[in-house]
Parts: structure tokens; sequence; C-alpha cells
């Protein structure tokens, strides 16, 4: 491991990916020794904040009407939608105990059957679930790393287009087109993390109406 390569996350195959044994290089290390800055791979290509600015700006000349929400949605689209279908995998057991259930009431050849099916897969979601939690928190962290970049970067983009008012009297024709430094640093640190935040909650926020229904 070294920081001047990018994260080996990227190039990791299936397997190691499922089993996140792409990190074991800078765990060996640290069994060895402590770990400096310099062992530290850099952050990978798709969270750097240069590349998530300069999407941004094509976005923006493509599409200039759409507005910063709908581009959070539109670039987080394939994390947030991965974490909401595992999101829902963990409604599996009850769905099938609904099932198992139903089946046995008038118990024939056929119910126990597809009580068996249901059973089986019960007992396959349980085992899954270790797996699709790892899956779920990495997702969301990608998403989340990647909403907090997109956000700093287009508070920066309008803060340097913009006049500094700090310790001026602004007049009205001077509010217009100009923010207070402190302003922007109560969005960079207050706001961005907020926004952030509802999108690490964008699953649990459409899974709780079906969990209202199953129970």
């Amino acid at each position: 491991p070294s920081s001047n390569i990018s994260s080996p996350e990227d190039n990791a195959n299936l397997w190691s990916w499922c089993t996140v044994s792409f990190v074991e290089p800078i765990l060996d290390l640290a069994w060895k020794r402590t770990l400096n800055k310099a062992d530290v791979w850099c952050l990978s290509p798709f969270f750097r904040h240069k590349n998530l600015f300069n999407k941004c700006l094509d976005y923006r000349s493509r599409y200039p009407t759409h507005s910063l929400l709908r581009y959070l949605l539109v670039s987080n689209s394939l994390d947030l939608l991965l974490n909401l279908a595992l999101e829902m995998w963990g409604f599996v057991p009850a769905y099938a105990l609904r099932m198992i259930l139903s089946s046995l009431d008038n118990p024939t050849s056929d119910s126990v059957s597809t009580a068996k099916y249901w059973a089986l897969l019960t007992f396959v979601a349980n085992l899954s679930f270790a797996q699709v939690d790892l899956f779920k928190n990495w997702h969301t962290r990608r998403f989340y790393e990647r909403t907090r970049g997109q956000l700093f970067c287009a508070l920066h983009y309008k803060a340097l287009r913009r006049r500094d008012i700090s310790g001026k009297i602004a007049s009205g024709e001077d509010e217009e087109g100009s923010a207070d430094l402190g302003k922007i640093v109560n969005l960079m640190q207050g706001d961005a993390y907020a926004v952030a935040q509802r999108f690490l909650d964008f699953a649990t926020i459409f899974s709780s109406p079906a969990r209202l229904v199953i129970a």
C-alpha cells in the first residue's frame, strides 16, 4: 500500500469485494509497524472532489434547468437503488413466515411443499443477513461520501462567484450576489452534512411504510 496509488476497491473482483480481502495488504502492514500517511491509499477517483466537480459542471451545462437535489439523486441513483433493494431483503423472513402459516392452515401435499419452500428461503435469507449488511453499509458509505463532496464543491463554486461582505454595511443593491463568510462556513459545516445524512437514511425512509404494512 502506498499513497501514490488509488484504493484497490475499484479493481477488486467479486470474491475480493464480497470478503473485503482487498484491504489485507494494509492490514498486514499494520501488524508489522505503525501506519504512516504515506502508507494509506489515495481516495478512489470516483470520490475525488475534482472529478465530482467536473461532472457537476458537465451536468449543469447539459441540464441547466435541473436543481441541485435532482443532480444529487441522478448521480447517486445506482447506490441508492441498491441500498433500497438490500434494505427490502430484510422483509423476506416476515413475508415468508406469513406464507408458511397461511399454507399450513389447510395442510395438503401442495401447501406443505409451499411451506417447505418458504422455510428454505427464510433459512437462506437469515444466512445472508451479515453479507447483506456489509453490502448495504458499503453502498451507504459510497453515496454519503459522494453527496457530501458534491455539496462541498457546489458551495465552493457558488462562494467563489459571490462577494464577501463580512465587516461591511450591506445596502440593498449589494445584498444580491454577495455572501457573508460566516454564512458560507455554516453551510459547509452544518447543512452539507445534514443533507448527506438524509441520503444516508434514504432506504430507511422508504422502507418504513413497508414495515408498517407488514406489521
